[in-house]
């Protein structure tokens, strides 16, 4: 993952909040206020999430910290999405996201856009392959403010890039908010928007799920949908469930899953066969500024970025099944109580434990202690222990790239 990247496009983000066009580094006055704001901005988010949904993108106090916090933060969450789905294009020899760069102009959706940090990222990929492509970006939010800032970042860090704004309540308007246009689109994405839409309401997976359909009709041929979550128990699951319903449902013919499981497996994912669990992506690294400053001033641990999503494709032909050797880690590594360090594997249809002792060098000599979250491996010669995985000295261990 290139962090570099974002980078490139704090100088404009830090102009934009100042809204004097300095794009020097915040000084220390503006880092104190910035992280006051931002603590306030993440307990409202988190918890009983009492802010999610609300106004905080189009209010001066928290719009600052979203700005220059948050924004890099869900922009590194979509480029590892793209970074998901390169690596199981590369296993199935269709590289998904480099296929839509090839064209002369390519279409993107975003609903719940906010400033458009999932499109930055987006537009930053397909310049990686095609830096000619005119991109057509709609952007549907409930904040005018978060949609003119996005607009101003997008058009001044891109060249042939062009945005078209609509404000609606996604609730209410927000299934057709251009109107039922026959303009098709390359690209649809929902990042953070689901779990805000319907709180309450007891039907609100039914709900979300029309929503989404009504957007995803709106997919070219071999147009990429992605759903982007907040990486929390019931945010996880929710949209686990929208998977599943997805998968199974024939109103949604022709939506195949990408990533991030390496094939489709079963339509019921096997995280929802208990209620304590879930799966979620996490990717490691190391914050720049000013994301660096603003979590240590607001006392936050920022060493990862942590997200749930899926990802699908509407094709006409079911994709190709992966081998069903390839399995996906799906836990943080666990010390149990007889001093094994275990992690959770998938491969499509159940889930079940690779474990070593804590301090066994073979082990450490394969690879296993390095695993993460959604790595994909294949293992040779693994110990069978009561229906789970143990590493003995024949095993092996190949981590897909």
């Amino acid at each position: 993952m290139e962090i570099c990247d974002i980078q490139r496009h704090i100088p404009t983000l830090v102009s934009l909040w100042r809204g004097n066009g300095r794009k020097e580094r915040l000084d220390k006055k503006e880092i104190s206020l910035l992280s006051s704001s931002l603590l306030k901005l993440q307990r409202g988010l988190t918890g009983e999430r009492k802010m999610a949904g609300g106004s905080y993108m189009s209010e001066k106090e928290t719009f600052g910290p979203y700005l220059l916090y948050y924004f890099p933060v869900s922009y590194l969450q979509v480029q590892t999405i793209l970074d998901f789905i390169h690596s199981n294009g590369n296993r199935n020899n269709d590289n998904k996201i480099e296929e839509i760069a090839k064209k002369d102009e390519i279409g993107i959706l975003e609903i719940g856009s906010g400033p458009a940090p999932g499109t930055t990222a987006l537009c930053d990929r397909i310049r990686k392959f095609n830096k000619n492509a005119k991109i057509s970006v709609s952007l549907c939010d409930t904040s005018e403010r978060a949609m003119q800032t996005a607009k101003k970042i997008l058009e001044s860090d891109f060249e042939n890039v062009s945005v078209e704004t609509k404000k609606a309540d996604l609730e209410k308007n927000g299934r057709e908010p251009f109107g039922k246009k026959t303009k098709k689109f390359d690209i649809v994405l929902m990042s953070h928007v689901l779990n805000e839409l319907w709180k309450k309401d007891g039907d609100k997976i039914q709900k979300r799920l029309s929503f989404i359909k009504a957007q995803a009709e709106k997919l070219s041929e071999n147009g990429i949908l992605i759903l982007n979550e907040p990486a929390m128990l019931e945010s996880s699951r929710n949209l686990i469930k929208i998977r599943d319903e997805i998968l199974g449902s024939e109103a949604f013919c022709g939506m195949n899953l990408v990533a991030p499981c390496p094939f489709s497996g079963s339509k019921k994912c096997p995280a929802m066969l208990s209620e304590k669990q879930t799966c979620h992506a996490e990717k490691m690294w190391k914050p720049f500024e000013p994301v660096m400053s603003l979590a240590k001033g607001a006392g936050l641990d920022r060493e990862s970025v942590k997200m749930s999503f899926f990802v699908f494709q509407k094709t006409e032909e079911q994709a190709e099944s992966e081998n069903g050797k390839t399995l996906t880690v799906v836990s943080d590594g666990m010390l149990n109580k007889s001093g094994r360090i275990r992690f959770m594997l998938c491969d499509g249809e159940k889930r079940f434990s690779l474990s070593a002792k804590k301090d066994d060098q073979h082990a450490k000599s394969i690879g296993f202690f390095d695993l993460h979250r959604y790595d994909k491996i294949q293992i040779k010669n693994p110990e069978i222990r009561e229906g789970n995985f143990g590493v003995a000295e024949e095993t092996e261990i190949e981590i897909s790239e």
